[in-house]
């Protein structure tokens, strides 16, 4: 990639710097409305891309990845001291505080997977009831296993409470890994499916401007949708190291380009400085956006495999904590 191949504003930036002054101070009236028209639909559109640019922001939050990290983690931490700390005298799973542990936490375990059931009938989807039961779900697939983990007391026990308990926590893992998979593809809880078009606009307006071979190669292998399944994982495994290395070789040929133009034009440090931040700026947008519009086709396949599986964990979930409650009141 050569040097006039690299610039993102930065090649506008030194050509309007040709332009004689009285070229820019004069014109008769025809070109001035023709260019005042043009720079309203300019304007329009970009402000068109901002308010895209609002939406796509809030879909592939990082904070997702740290929230299923912590609350996996968090279940698993508490598993592990609960094992060393925990004696037999606070309270036993068959009686009093333990038994009603259970019993709650069975109960909400139920009314989220209740909501698997209900969204199946069409009438609902696009109620607000359901929406909120979504919320609910998510908050009740959380809560629920936790406290059927203190009321385990932190031992698998009987071959029918470890089948249930095992159930539980697939059910749990499983949960938080779809919420994660939710939060790729929907813009927000309320069922809002983020549009591959308006993501690509967005990539579009901060790419406008760059030219670039390598972008341009890595562009079109990476908007390719996955064929397969095992095509989705391999495009999610390798889309972070191939787009590491397209950031640091354009921006280390970019940086090079800014400077030796900013010499020829005898622009100061600083004013290069900034042309290359602004370049910069430009140049992370659209790798942000690049790499939503690139792996929304890949979570939405690996999003309906989880669907598939997800499933019939519930129905183990539900079968195998019957058999325990009804193990546990026959003996």
């Amino acid at each position: 990639m050569g040097y006039n191949n690299t610039a993102a504003d930065l090649t506008g930036g030194f050509e309007a710097e040709k332009k004689p002054e009285r070229a820019r101070r004069d014109g008769d009236a025809k070109d001035a409305s023709r260019s005042e028209g043009s720079s309203r639909k300019s304007t329009a559109s970009e402000s068109q891309v901002k308010q895209a640019q609002q939406r796509v922001k809030s879909l592939a939050r990082e904070g997702e990845v740290v929230f299923a990290l912590a609350v996996m983690a968090l279940f698993f931490l508490i598993f592990v001291i609960g094992r060393i700390y925990w004696r037999e005298r606070y309270y036993t799973p068959e009686e009093g505080l333990g038994y009603y542990l259970g019993l709650v936490g069975g109960v909400l375990m139920l009314v989220a997977i209740a909501y698997s059931m209900v969204k199946r009938v069409r009438a609902l989807r696009a109620t607000k009831f359901m929406r909120h039961w979504l919320r609910l779900h998510i908050f009740l697939g959380i809560v629920g296993p936790y406290m059927i983990l203190f009321h385990s007391t932190f031992h698998i026990g009987s071959l029918n409470g470890g089948i249930a308990l095992v159930s539980m926590v697939l059910v749990f893992l499983s949960g938080v890994v779809g919420r994660y998979l939710y939060s790729r593809i929907y813009l927000n809880l309320d069922g809002t499916r983020a549009q591959a078009q308006e993501v690509r606009d967005v990539m579009q307006f901060f790419g406008r401007r760059i030219q670039s071979k390598r972008i341009e190669r890595f562009q079109e292998a990476v908007l390719k949708e996955p064929n397969d399944l095992l095509h989705a994982f391999y495009k999610l495994l390798a889309f972070k190291v191939r787009s590491m290395m397209v950031w640091h070789g354009v921006l280390r040929d970019a940086r090079k380009y800014v400077y030796v133009m900013g010499q020829r034009k005898g622009l100061s440090r600083a004013e290069t400085r900034e042309k290359y931040a602004a370049f910069k700026r430009d140049f992370r947008e659209y790798m942000a956006a690049l790499r939503k519009a690139a792996l929304m086709g890949v979570y939405e396949k690996i999003f309906s495999f989880w669907r598939h599986a997800h499933v019939p964990l519930l129905y183990l979930l539900v079968i195998s904590g019957i058999v325990h409650v009804i193990a546990v009141h026959m003996y």
